[in-house]
């Protein structure tokens, strides 16, 4: 049966500009509704007036199917409404997100000429009515433009109307459904209704936002242990389905709705890539974190000084601190952040590792400090010299290296004793070595030289066997004999340090001995002058003082004393160690020549028949040195002074003699005389005086004078003379 369709005009005058030319979009394969699937609908069974049960074909409902999920499109569907029943009227409302309306209705009718605007417009949909030519039918679509982004609402119902008007057939179809539904008057039966949810999502999600967890404000992120990162995004229409991670080695994860996280493992080292995947389908922009490096291993600390670090140090220690960040156990590494030594407590060096200043935007991985450490260890006890290290990762390491540092020498103490002292008593001596922290090693050495300058070795003993004391050791020492002694004493410490002390000491128990003052006493000299020096006169092998005296008045060697007569010596000496010594001498001094006496002798004189020879001296200590007759030497006892002899021999006589003294005083005197006969005495011979001199008893006898009377021989001689025993007198023989 051939139909007429008529074309419904819709309603343009309400909201959202929707047009009233609906282009068909062509034929879809979906179907909604209930009669999606058949195409037609029959009616369920319905209790109609007078008990009929009547059969419908409920319209079908083309729409594409949905991009996404929940019935979300991408892009807005173009919907098709088929009305195919002939007894009913299909009617539809279209509501907009924004709350615009568009209804109509379709319904079948018998196709009449209308003149030409209605013969051209049949003729526009000749092609689709040729399609359709086997089909009684009408069909709506409703443009993809009337969607709006959002909950669309689409209701579609059919009615029975019974006594429908002709109005409605004159006014073409014209009329809205309201005016139809007036206008027919008649009662209306709802056969069929269904409702269509048209949601439109022509928007991209929005970017996905990363947060992190609390780090510091620094370039790149930097985690000890794994990291939660937190993903959020946003969609303003549909909403987000899943937001799609991508992890740095291309492993993709996927989280549902428009928040979730990810746990990064310790090891990780890269940035996340993820987009957002709205209900429609459709997908956002890719966003990158920033860097996220996630290691658990702790930086190396290396610390190092010069001689080592149990070494012991001489006033300082050159220490050498290496931290560096191995990677070894990811091949990654989050790099340095700060660094802080201490020394003894003390905070002696600090580093930070401040993001502007990394080299080329990459994190310092190594680094190097150099400082000195003067803190003196005390009682032995090492300074602990203490590495921090922290990385950006938030792993620290801590490393704490001893140290010995020693910034005093020993010290050295001697008591008993001081440097040059001379002492007259023993010599009780302690030598202390002490040292802040610990000696090494040390030595003392005595040495003795004996008032004879022979020196020999005393105490030769290192520092194992002095008695060790709370902070060092003591040697003591006592020395009692005379002489000079040296000392040497060192000591050296752990650093090397050493100490030394020398010193000289003399022990002189002994006095003073006064040389050649015994030998002055009891002599006899012209004159008095101490030519004896300082060393010569005194003895001792320590210094000295020395004073001397004559007759009770300060005397220098050196002056001269002429005054003859008895003179008195003193001589007092003290030395350093308060040793004393005296001397006396009594001398004489005597510078007049001794006086020979001649007797009855005349120089020149002459004597008859005899005459009496006698020459002496008497002053104290003089004697007849030498007499010498007609040249001929007579000999004298030592000490001799007087000379006598009766001369009766005729003849002339030279007789010479000599005198001296103790002091050395001498006479030489000459004389000449002659002896001749008396008269009338020629028969008497005159002895050879040489016969005279020989001085035996016959010639005595025969002269007739004793031998006492002949030759006089004077035996005593000077005191002094005799004490000293150098000059004795010698009787001379004729």
């Amino acid at each position: 049966m051939n139909r007429k369709i008529k074309k419904i005009l819709f309603d343009t005058g309400n909201k959202s500009g929707l047009r009233t030319a609906l282009v068909c979009a062509g034929c879809m394969a979906a179907v909604m509704g209930t009669a999606a699937s058949a195409g037609t609908a029959v009616s369920e069974d319905t209790d109609l007036p007078g008990g009929e049960e009547k059969e419908y074909e409920a319209p079908q409902i083309i729409c594409p199917e949905a991009d996404g999920e929940a019935g979300w499109y991408q892009s807005a569907p173009a919907v098709r409404i088929i009305h195919t029943d002939p007894g009913t009227v299909t009617r539809y409302m279209a509501e907009t997100a924004s709350g615009s309306i568009l209804e109509g209705e379709l319904r079948l009718e018998e196709k009449e000429d209308s003149g030409e605007k209605e013969e051209s417009a049949e003729e526009e949909d000749a092609e689709e009515a040729d399609a359709e030519e086997q089909e009684d039918r009408e069909v709506k679509e409703l443009p993809s433009d009337i969607w709006e982004e959002g909950e669309n609402h689409l209701t579609v119902w059919m009615v029975r109307i019974e006594d429908e008007s002709s109005d409605t057939e004159e006014n073409g179809g014209e009329q809205d459904s309201g005016e139809e539904s007036m206008e027919d008057g008649g009662a209306e039966e709802e056969l069929y209704r269904t409702e269509k949810m048209i949601r439109l999502d022509e928007s991209d999600p929005g970017a996905v936002q990363f947060s992190y967890p609390a780090h510091p404000n620094d370039a790149g992120l930097y985690f000890q242990t794994g990291a939660e990162i937190v993903m959020t995004c946003e969609d303003r229409v549909s909403g987000i389905r899943e937001i799609i991670c991508t992890l740095e080695d291309g492993t993709e994860k996927k989280l549902d709705g428009d928040r979730g996280s990810i746990v990064l493992p310790a090891g990780y080292a890269g940035c996340i890539t993820a987009s957002a995947v709205d209900h429609a389908g459709r997908s956002g922009e890719r966003s990158v974190s920033q860097t996220v490096v996630c290691e658990d291993e702790p930086p190396v600390i290396g610390i190092s000084a010069a001689g080592g670090a149990g070494a012991w140090h001489q006033d300082s220690a050159e220490v050498n601190v290496l931290i560096r960040e191995p990677g070894q156990k990811y091949g990654i590494s989050s790099g340095l952040a700060s660094a802080a030594c201490y020394a003894g407590g003390e905070l002696v060096r600090q580093k930070e590792y401040p993001a502007e200043e990394m080299e080329n935007g990459q994190a310092v991985n190594e680094d190097s400090m150099h400082f000195t450490v003067d803190t003196a260890s005390q009682g032995g006890k090492p300074v602990q010299v203490t590495v921090f290290a922290a990385d950006r990762a938030g792993n620290t390491s801590v490393r704490t290296e001893e140290l010995y540092i020693d910034a005093q020498a020993p010290d050295i103490r001697i008591t008993g004793l001081q440097e040059k002292m001379i002492t007259g008593e023993a010599v009780h001596a302690e030598f202390y070595v002490t040292d802040e922290n610990i000696l090494r090693n040390g030595r003392l050495s005595v040495w003795r030289t004996d008032t004879e300058g022979n020196r020999s070795e005393v105490r030769n003993e290192g520092i194992e066997a002095w008695s060790r004391t709370e902070q060092g050791a003591q040697s003591d020492i006592v020395l009692e004999e005379d002489g000079t002694y040296e000392f040497s004493i060192w000591a050296e410490d752990m650093a090397g340090h050493r100490t030394e002390k020398a010193g000289a000491f003399t022990i002189d128990r002994a006095s003073p001995v006064i040389r050649y003052v015994d030998q002055l006493n009891g002599t006899y000299m012209r004159f008095f002058c101490w030519n004896y020096g300082r060393e010569e006169m005194v003895k001792d092998f320590t210094e000295y003082t020395y004073q001397m005296y004559l007759d009770g008045r300060p005397y220098f060697s050196g002056g001269y004393v002429t005054e003859e007569g008895s003179h008195l010596l003193e001589v007092r000496a003290r030395d350093a160690a308060g040793n004393q010594s005296y001397a006396k001498a009594v001398f004489v001094v005597d510078h007049t020549p001794p006086k020979i006496h001649w007797g009855e002798l005349q120089n020149g004189g002459i004597y008859e028949e005899s005459v009496l020879l006698s020459i002496w001296v008497d002053g104290e200590g003089e004697r007849l040195k030498t007499l010498a007759i007609n040249g001929e030497r007579q000999k004298l006892s030592a000490g001799s002074r007087i000379f006598q002899y009766e001369v009766t021999e005729n003849g002339t006589y030279v007789i010479e003699a000599e005198a001296d003294d103790l002091t050395g005083n001498k006479t030489e005197e000459k004389i000449t005389f002659e002896v001749r006969e008396r008269a009338g005495l020629a028969e008497k011979i005159i002895r050879p005086v040489s016969r005279v001199l020989g001085g035996n008893d016959k010639d005595t006898e025969e002269t007739g004078f004793p031998g006492a009377a002949i030759l006089l021989l004077a035996a005593g001689a000077a005191a002094g003379g005799a004490a000293l025993g150098r000059k004795i007198f010698r009787a001379v023989r004729g």
